[in-house]
This record gives C-alpha cells, structure tokens and sequence, in this order.
C-alpha cells in the first residue's frame, strides 16, 4: 500500500509537471500566432505601400514622358521660329535695299564682261597693306570723285569706314542692313550729291543704289562668288561712260580670281604696287600662320 501511494504521489506530481509545460506551450503558440498576425498585418501595409509607390512611380514617368515629349515639341518649333527668322532677316536685308530712294536695280548679264569698265588689279600681301593702297589711291588719284568700294562684311566695312574717317573726314560714308532706314537714305542722298566722295557698301545693299557717274569701283576683297563681281563693277561705267573697277587680291584670293576670269572668259590686268606704298608686315589674326604642336607623350619604364 505505501508503494501505490507513493506511484501515486510521482504520478500527480508528473502530471502537475506536464500541465505546467502544456501551459508554457499553449502560452508560446498564442504569442506565435500574434507575431503571424502581426507579421500579416505588416505584410498587408508594405503591400499596399508598394502599390501606392509603383502608382507614384507610373504618375512620375507619365508626367516625365510629357515633359520628354514638350520639350521635343519646343525643341522642333524652336528650330522651326530660328529658320523662320534666319529666311526673314534675309528678306529684310534685300528689303531694305530696294528701299532706298529712286531705286533702280541694274546688274550686268552673268558672265557677260563690261566693255565700258577698265578692270584692273593688284596683288596685295595682306590686309593691312591693302588699307595703305587704298588710302594711298583715293589720296592721290584726283580722278577718284565718286567711289563706290565693295566690304565682304559689315564688320568689315565699318572698320574700313573708322579708318579712312580719320583721314578722309566727313567724305567718307558706310551703309549696311544694320545702319537704321533714315541713316542710308541720307548717306546715298550724300553720295549722290557729291558731299560723300567715297561710299563703303556692302554687296546686299549696293545692289539698292543707283548713283550716277559712279568712277570708280574699288574692291577691297575679292568676292567669292564670280557673279556678284560683275554686279559689284556694274556701278560704274554707265550712259555710255568709261567706268574703272579696281580689284585687291592676296595670295588666298588668287582662286577667287581665276573663278572670276573663267566666268568672264579674259583676265583681269595686273598692275604693280605703287613704289611709295608702305607694305606691312602686320597681320591679321586671320592671317597669321597657324603653328600645330605635335604632344609627344613619353612612356616611364616600369620598375623590375
């Protein structure tokens, strides 16, 4: 009997022990199943999270696609205005030179040689010497009464005009599409008049003025188109009247020269530079030979 009392006893206190795990257990399974719960829940927010950033995400390529593609769009019509004014401002150019007071646009036939104009020119070495030559010509020739002298540029014929100013002050005039309307009307009606005895223009605006007894044309540059140097020397030498077209050639402008004398079919008489003609040896930017250095790059022996 003590012995089944004793079995007893273990047995109860077995069990007791077996409930107090059971419990543990139980206890852990709930605290699991709260951390799932938990975890789902977590799971569901991140979820609908990611769905609202994808939907920021394709809002923001939508909206950079628009942007993408308006700027391309602005792009194009950009290009498209910069065309539209660049064709504009050529039409203003021409425009304004058929304008100009008593207009009379005349040029002889392409390729046709005037037979009333003496051509004549010099080979000249750079630009600045070509200044001395011409202000040695209009300085010494009294025949020069009325000279129409032909600049590439407008820049180029503005600063002809600043320096032969200096020498040849309230003769002289410039007139180009930048000069405003009033300004070359006044000029040519000065030319006209005979209180300008020398007109710097360029080849745009020259095909605008009719001026008679034009003596001289002078081209300060050859052009590089044949054509217009036919209009260019077609100021001069009308009505029947002896007209004398002188042309200033350096040695990159010698080809221009043969396309000329090819278009006319004869060449166009060369004449010596004057003995007194100061020739300068300063150049231009333009000018100046352009000095390539070759880098050579030296390899450092590796170390053994």
């Amino acid at each position: 009997i003590s012995g089944l009392i004793r079995e007893k006893r273990e047995y109860k206190s077995a069990m007791a022990s077996f409930e107090r795990q059971k419990n543990e257990y139980l206890a852990q399974i709930e605290e699991l199943r709260k951390q799932v719960g938990q975890l789902t829940e977590s799971n569901t927010q991140l979820t609908g999270q990611n769905e609202q950033l994808s939907s920021s995400l394709s809002e923001t390529q939508g909206k950079l696609s628009e942007e993408s593609t308006a700027k391309a769009a602005l792009a194009s019509e950009k290009s498209a205005v910069e065309s539209e004014r660049n064709q504009l401002s050529k039409k203003v150019d021409i425009a304004s030179a058929i304008r100009v007071k008593n207009i009379t646009v005349e040029a002889a036939p392409t390729g046709t040689p005037l037979e009333n104009i003496i051509q004549s020119a010099y080979h000249v070495p750079n630009f600045n010497t070509k200044v001395n030559l011409l202000n040695l010509l209009l300085s010494t020739n009294e025949a020069m009464t009325k000279v129409l002298i032909f600049a590439a540029t407008k820049a180029l014929a503005d600063q002809l005009f600043e320096q032969l100013e200096i020498k040849f002050p309230e003769i002289v005039g410039v007139i180009h599409s930048n000069k405003d309307q009033n300004y070359r009307f006044n000029t040519v009606k000065q030319f006209k008049a005979g209180v300008f005895k020398y007109i710097i223009a360029t080849d745009v605006m020259a095909r605008g003025i009719d001026v008679a007894e034009v003596t001289h044309v002078i081209n300060f540059d050859t052009p590089d188109v044949p054509e217009n140097y036919i209009h260019r020397i077609g100021r001069t030498g009308r009505a029947d009247k002896k007209g004398i077209a002188i042309t200033f050639i350096t040695e990159k402008e010698k080809v221009l020269q043969k396309g000329i004398e090819t278009l006319m079919k004869q060449d166009i008489p060369m004449l010596s530079l004057p003995e007194e003609l100061e020739i300068s040896a300063v150049l231009t930017e333009d000018e100046k030979p352009k000095i390539r250095m070759k880098i050579i790059q030296t390899k450092v022996p590796k170390k053994e």
